[in-house]
């Protein structure tokens, strides 16, 4: 039934697109599954683009059922539905979201291949979202940054760009991490990198640990 919906609006112009959207965003108990089989199909990724549409109608509180569904494809450049999901995504408070984003950089597929992705896919997503994403997930990727006993991890320049996104703001959580990547860290590109980081930070900031600091930058 809402695939046939769904075709309909695919065809249509865009007045008559946003009303046939606007009416199955207006029964969201109803809508709400039917859309989540349409993501778990392959073969229907052709309305991908307005059942998310759907989603961002339908709003928050409504649509939280469906607040990873946003997430997956909001930090999916590659998904059809990827530009609906990071507006789906603007219409919901970040400290609704961020939650959601800590529970996947943490959860117990930590260490996953297909985590590992998943974490730089939404890294990548922190340049599409306002600052206070990548600022409030700062401790935890400074924390990933550290751990290199994970069978598969994710891409050590990702994590690092984001902490250069927050810049001297994330000195007091990421000095260690940063400090001990630079010690044991083989490639070139990622020891400046780092460097470059521990350089931005503050005098104040870096007081604590200026032996070790000097002992890292040569």
């Amino acid at each position: 039934m809402i695939e046939h919906i769904l075709d309909q609006a695919v065809r249509a112009n865009e007045s008559e697109q946003d009303r046939i959207l606007q009416t199955l965003a207006s029964t969201p108990n109803e809508t709400l599954p039917a859309i989540i089989q349409i993501f778990s199909k392959n073969a229907k990724k052709m309305y991908w683009e307005p059942a998310m549409k759907v989603i961002r109608l339908i709003g928050y509180p409504h649509n939280a059922p469906v607040i990873s569904l946003i997430i997956e494809h909001a930090s999916d450049g590659n998904s059809l539905a990827h530009g609906e999901a990071l507006l789906a995504l603007s219409q919901i408070q970040p400290n609704v979201i961020i939650p959601y984003l800590l529970e996947i950089f943490l959860g117990k597929e930590q260490g996953n291949k297909l985590w590992a992705y998943r974490v730089e896919d939404i890294c990548m997503m922190f340049w599409s979202v306002e600052p206070i994403y990548a600022i409030r997930c700062g401790p935890t990727i400074a924390y990933l940054l550290s751990r290199h006993d994970l069978p598969h991890q994710p891409d050590t320049l990702t994590l690092l760009e984001v902490l250069e996104k927050i810049g001297p703001d994330s000195a007091n959580y990421a000095l260690p991490p940063l400090v001990d990547l630079i010690e044991r860290e083989e490639r070139s590109d990622i020891v400046e990198k780092a460097q470059a980081l521990i350089a931005s930070f503050s005098p104040l900031s870096l007081e604590p640990y200026k032996r070790l600091v000097s002992t890292v930058n040569g």
